[in-house]
């Protein structure tokens, strides 16, 4: 298992925003958590790369206890956000965001840091074509594709995505869950948070539902083709305990 959630509980002030979550990423899988608003989804998300301070639970990765460790020591050991909202820097050009998203890289001027530039821009061809633009003015689903252009730089072992559907045009969202699965098929693991019930699961291995803060369902997604006629559909549920 990449990555295990055991027992999460996290707070904002007084208010309890998870209870007890827990659940596991096994490597190589896109997993999604979806929901509605409220429930938890991105609170989770940014506890596992250590924007929140957790209360109770553990969150480890490849075995290890990173329940403590800082964030950006997160990205060193393989683990990028896409955030929700895109959080692009509007004044900084394309190719200045996407540097930014390599801040923890090393090798910056090796071959290693071009390739993945080139495998950034060849899933992302808008990025190229408007790499010297100004991101703050780039519409909301090229933003978009820029924030998970960005987070890709630093070269994850795990993408946590969260609502890639949220802002972009319609014709745009197909597209960018098609990237989604590319991404994964390219070799990196896949956390992605989405309201989109029925695309997130026609690309999911696996899926859990939390609700007020407490993860009541999860099942099996149709895993990218891997159960013909069955996208979108969680075949296999398993109903939590919410005492």
């Amino acid at each position: 298992m990449l990555l295990e959630v055991e027992g999460l509980c996290v707070n904002y002030g007084h208010i309890e925003a998870i209870r007890d979550i827990s659940f596991g990423v096994p490597e190589g899988t896109v997993t999604t958590l979806i929901g509605a608003n409220g429930a938890g989804k991105t609170t989770t998300l940014k506890t596992v790369s250590g924007l929140r301070k957790v209360r109770a639970g553990t969150v480890r990765f490849e075995g290890k206890d990173i329940t403590d460790v800082a964030p950006y020591d997160r990205v060193k050991l393989g683990i990028s956000q896409s955030p929700e909202g895109r959080r692009c820097f509007i004044g900084m050009t394309v190719r200045e965001n996407l540097e930014m998203g390599a801040y923890s890289r090393t090798d910056r001027k090796s071959a290693a840091y071009r390739e993945d530039l080139e495998r950034v821009l060849t899933l992302f061809p808008r990025l190229e074509e408007r790499i010297d633009r100004v991101s703050g003015t780039m519409s909301g689903g090229e933003q978009q594709m820029l924030a998970m252009g960005r987070a890709l730089m630093s070269r994850p072992r795990l993408l946590l995505l969260d609502e890639p559907s949220m802002g972009p045009a319609p014709k745009l969202i197909a597209q960018i869950f098609s990237i989604v699965t590319e991404i994964n098929k390219q070799g990196t693991t896949v956390l992605l948070v989405e309201q989109n019930a029925a695309r997130a699961l026609k690309r999911s291995d696996e899926a859990h539902i939390p609700e007020t803060g407490s993860i009541v369902r999860s099942g099996t997604g149709s895993g990218s083709g891997r159960r013909p006629g069955r996208e979108g559909r969680l075949p296999r549920w398993r109903r939590l305990s919410t005492t």
